[in-house]
């Protein structure tokens, strides 16, 4: 076994992809302790009282994996780290010690795999077996490379999920009536896309523009953060989105339908990974686990614009409601649905309370922030000049 600091792990950029899925794993640890030198941490050997005889994996010489040149190199940086500090920079310049350079890094390239995809597609599912085909469908006929997570809340349909999760970055995750804020913030935590979107188990995606259409979006308007495809309230009062008033905004650098809004309704949800993760995740006072986390998303919404980004909508194209969904799913269970309403109620207390003096009404101080930005958006001038 290895015992490593899951900070440090973090910080050293986790295990290197150094084989394809069925080759030996074999160096992977040799190459994660030369890094930690390199990076200032210290690598230690416990070894247990009967230690097992090395596998057939860890006999095997492992070709390309560094040149003796830079084996050599290493060697040199960390004796020279050792020699003058305890504790050898990160990758800083500092007056008096070594910088650290690490070798160009290996990376397997595996046939149909890829580790960096566009987005990563995290869908909460309970028991609503029907739409499982028609979901995956959906996903499978979107051109970009994604990764896909299905959290499996419901104690059953494993077996109707692995039948349609083919091929590589396909994950099927089990947990036991957790709900939606504690699943989206597991999957959130092991995705490797910088897009994060949430799907529900009554939502199909539909189209082959729909994930297209919201990278442009993230890549055209480094502020948003945050961004739903289906409804939302806007800055000044109404609501915009499905069943709704329509967007009102073509986007003038991509060409797509899309408004800057105040607080935003699931799903599907867009969201930047690395801002996600600096804004603390979906808010877990929400719910309990096994509880609905109702307005967990107008939280997250507020949350944006406090902390100077962005949140929008445009129209995604799915089919919502899919299937016999008032009557399938958690609102299959009446007890559960009046606990739902209990939820939403007390949710929405606490939405007032944490944004007191912030939010409430289209001229709180965060509503009218969101509604400059639409103006702004709206008649061709800077988006950012709301946040000055």
């Amino acid at each position: 076994p290895m015992v490593v600091r899951r900070s440090a792990f973090l910080a050293l950029g986790l295990f290197a992809h150094m084989q394809c899925p069925g080759e030996c794993e074999a160096g992977y640890e040799q190459e994660l302790s030369l890094r930690a030198w390199l990076a200032g941490f210290e690598v230690a050997l416990l070894p247990p009282p009967e230690a097992p005889e090395a596998g057939e994996c860890a006999k095997q010489a492992i070709p390309g994996l560094y040149s003796m040149e830079a084996l050599n190199t290493m060697k040199a940086n960390v004796a020279a780290a050792r020699a003058q500090a305890a504790r050898a920079p990160s990758m800083q310049n500092c007056s008096g010690l070594p910088v650290p350079r690490l070798p160009q890094g290996y990376h397997a390239t595996c046939e149909g795999l890829d580790d960096f995809p566009k987005a990563a597609l995290m869908v909460q599912y309970f028991k609503r077996p029907k739409n499982i085909k028609a979901i995956m469908k959906g996903i499978t006929n979107t051109p970009e490379s994604t990764e896909v997570f299905i959290n499996n809340d419901s104690g059953g349909d494993h077996a109707a999920w692995r039948g349609e999760l083919v091929g590589g970055n396909r994950f099927l995750v089990y947990s036991h009536d957790i709900h939606e804020i504690r699943a989206y913030n597991r999957l959130g935590l092991m995705a490797n896309s910088e897009m994060l979107v949430t799907l529900q188990d009554d939502d199909v995606p539909t189209g082959r523009t729909w994930l297209k259409q919201a990278l442009g979006l993230f890549a055209a308007h480094p502020r948003l953060t945050y961004m739903t495809g289906y409804r939302a309230r806007a800055g000044a009062g109404g609501n915009v989105g499905l069943g709704r008033d329509k967007v009102s905004v073509v986007d003038p650098k991509t060409g797509t339908p899309f408004q800057f809004v105040y607080k935003l309704v699931a799903g599907p949800l867009f969201m930047r990974r690395s801002t996600w993760l600096d804004l603390g995740m979906f808010n877990m006072n929400f719910s309990c686990a096994g509880d609905p986390g109702i307005h967990f998303e107008y939280e997250y919404s507020l949350r944006t614009w406090f902390r100077d980004y962005q949140a929008g909508i445009y129209d995604c194209g799915f089919e919502h409601h899919v299937g016999d969904w008032k009557n399938t799913g958690t609102r299959a269970n009446k007890v559960v649905e009046a606990r739902r309403r209990t939820i939403g109620m007390r949710n929405s207390m606490n939405v007032k309370f944490m944004f007191r003096n912030l939010h409430g009404g289209h001229m709180a101080p965060l509503s009218q922030k969101a509604h400059r930005t639409h103006v702004a958006h709206s008649t061709g001038q800077d988006v950012d000049m709301a946040f000055e």
